[in-house]
């Protein structure tokens, strides 16, 4: 008779330096083994795809590490004939043989069915804002915000981004206001929201809404809806919270998007949150502007614990480790007519370049952020780098990732 060490098909087995973290999709437990080499060469053997989560454990049976995963129910001890083998299929993604030699040949085999991934299509309308905000152009490529850029779409750009939005499956059509000029240049092209199937979003910076603007919105489509955008530093001004409160009292369609970038930020959040009765009825972002490191990993980092408690199933693992979920689906167009993926980065094209041809040119460059994994990044070998959340514009504002300080213990 022979021993095998079988693991679950569900079980997943990472690595960094110092751990091996071992989760399973299903229960969502964990645990974090530090490496030793007895630990090394068994996980090793299991990892080998052609051993198929499988192998003779011999005289490590009654071994630390083998113990810990039985009694976690990781995998099972498996009596069995010296001619009999139990295996199982590791949950490890294998592209086919003709996808590889597709990818080796550098060929364009993406074509017009990538169109049918865009779920949101972002419309910056104008550059036209007549504020001065300190943050102005980075805060945008944080979060969906108001900034000043050259250009102003026109009536022929619009019918040609309506013609865009019909060609896609997008579920969500969100437009950037500027100022009421942008309003007034809906209004003069209602075509582009008039019996449109998606939800409509209109993103305002809440120094440039009012009650007229958002009463124009309103009349626009049925399927309106206003997020305004408040940094909340500036609630400390008495106008601001008037007008908050004004607003949300007139209108239900309203969400107040409030952007943190202090611990004295997130008090007044709290105080403004419960004063204004808007738990359902509000979004917070943390953003980053130029010096506030520590507030944003003190807020915004995880632990091993909150990590493992997120319970990643099957799916979503594997989504990690092709795609980025956060940005995944998501095109921008900018008022100079160009179309990107990020405003993060670069345009692959215009509203004059077939959608398909923008998404190919993308899916076979290195500046594709729906394909941007954490194992692109420094963190890329930290054994949670699956579990971790993907990669979003805060970070990339930071030019680092920080999302899970597991990373930084394992260095």
């Amino acid at each position: 008779m022979i021993q095998y060490l079988c693991i679950k098909p569900e079980v997943y087995i990472w690595k960094d330096k110092k751990n091996i973290l071992f989760y399973n999709s299903i229960t969502f437990q964990s645990v974090l083994w530090e490496r030793n080499s007895e630990s090394d060469t068994i996980v090793d053997a299991l990892l080998d795809v052609k051993n198929f989560y499988s192998i003779d454990i011999g005289d490590k049976k009654d071994s630390d590490i083998v113990q810990e995963i039985t009694k976690k129910g990781f995998g099972v001890i498996v009596d069995t004939s010296d001619k009999l083998k139990p295996i199982t299929i590791p949950p490890v993604l294998i592209f086919s043989n003709r996808a590889e030699r597709v990818l080796s040949k550098g060929l364009l085999f993406y074509d017009a069915h990538l169109v049918d991934y865009i779920k949101t299509i972002t419309i910056r309308l104008s550059g036209s804002c007549r504020h001065d905000c300190t943050d102005c152009s980075s805060l945008f490529r944080q979060v969906t915000n108001c900034t000043k850029r050259s250009g102003l779409l026109t009536k022929e750009d619009l019918l040609k981004i309506r013609t865009i939005i019909h060609g896609t499956k997008a579920e969500k059509v969100q437009f950037i206001i500027s100022s009421e000029k942008d309003v007034a240049l809906l209004e003069q092209n209602q075509f582009i929201v008039d019996n449109s199937e998606q939800l409509v979003i209109n993103y305002i910076n809440w120094r440039n809404v009012s009650e007229e603007i958002i009463d124009r919105i309103e009349s626009l489509s049925c399927q309106q809806l206003v997020k305004i955008v408040f940094k909340v530093d500036a609630c400390i001004l008495d106008d601001a919270q008037m007008l908050l409160r004004k607003l949300l009292n007139k209108y239900k369609n309203i969400i107040v998007c409030f952007l943190l970038s202090s611990d004295e930020d997130v008090a007044l959040y709290q105080d403004l949150e419960q004063s204004l009765d808007i738990t359902d009825r509000n979004e917070v972002h943390c953003v980053f502007n130029g010096n506030n490191h520590h507030f944003i990993e003190t807020f915004y980092q995880m632990n091993e614990q909150e990590l493992s408690s997120l319970q990643c199933d099957s799916d979503s693992i594997k989504t990690n480790q092709v795609i980025n979920s956060e940005f995944w689906g998501s095109i921008y167009i900018e008022p100079d007519r160009t179309i990107c993926l990020n405003e993060n980065y670069p345009c692959f094209g215009d509203i004059d370049t077939p959608l398909y041809e923008i998404l190919s040119k993308a899916f076979n460059s290195n500046d594709n952020p729906w394909l941007l994994t954490r194992k692109k990044f420094s963190c890329g070998t930290c054994a949670y780098r699956y579990l971790c959340p993907p990669i979003n514009n805060l970070e990339l504002s930071m030019s680092e990732p920080f999302a899970c300080s597991s990373y930084h213990k394992s260095l």
